[in-house]
């Protein structure tokens, strides 16, 4: 009883309330899903540790895209209208002339070797950033069929006690019953037959609970929420 309540307190605490509350009803079997369809495209490790390369390589190009010498051209097409000074002498100008002109120039970066530090340095960083995908795309990948070969055991886990253990245990229970009202067993027996039976319910509810976790934890690795 103690236990009982101290699961239902915990629940509580996980729920975020503050009131009683009781459970009824059987447990459900969380819905079977294909693990034959399922892949890591979607797993969210994956998706940040790519997001992680890509975010250091394009620091690295913007990195060495400053030390490259900045190359700049301008082109104008301009009217002057009025008297300009040309080589001393004053000339009219009206609306049909026009003048046009280009300007070229090149800038070269001060800090060429601060920067080139700098970008050794962001070269360093994603090559860590890729040996850490490369990781994170292995580990998965383990997890991965750890979950997968672990549900497997558990729904054949699971079949076994739904199709044989559970109903053997209640046979038992009900024959157990008889034989005490009949005389036939004495209480001791009763209670040793009614222990196996729970033992048996026990069994196959913490069988059930593994296989939920397992399910859990792999649509939260795919990303199949």
């Amino acid at each position: 009883q103690q236990d009982l309540a101290s699961a239902y307190y915990q629940l509580q605490l996980l729920c975020g309330i503050d009131y009683s509350f009781s459970l009824a009803g059987t447990i459900d079997i969380l819905p079977a899903f294909s693990i034959d369809n399922l892949s890591l495209d979607n797993s969210p490790e994956k998706k940040l540790s790519v997001a992680n390369v890509m975010r250091s390589v394009q620091a690295t190009k913007l990195e060495a895209a400053r030390r490259l010498p900045d190359l700049r051209f301008g082109y104008f097409n301009q009217t002057l209208i009025g008297t300009q000074n040309i080589n001393g002498q004053d000339q009219y100008f009206d609306g049909s002339k026009r003048f046009q002109g280009i300007q070229l120039g090149l800038a070269v970066p001060v800090f060429y070797f601060n920067n080139r530090r700098q970008l050794q340095s962001l070269k360093t960083q994603e090559e860590i950033a890729r040996q850490q995908e490369a990781n994170t795309t292995l580990t998965t990948g383990i997890n991965f069929e750890k979950l997968r070969r672990s549900i497997l055991n558990d729904k054949s886990t699971i079949d076994y006690y739904q199709q044989y253990a559970l109903p053997t245990a209640e046979r038992l229970k009900t024959q157990s019953v008889k034989a005490f009202t009949a005389g036939e067993i004495d209480f001791a027996n009763l209670s040793l037959n009614r222990q196996q039976q729970l033992n048996v319910q026990e069994a196959f509810l913490l069988a059930l609970l593994h296989y939920h976790q397992n399910i859990i934890q792999l649509e939260h690795l795919t990303g199949n929420y």
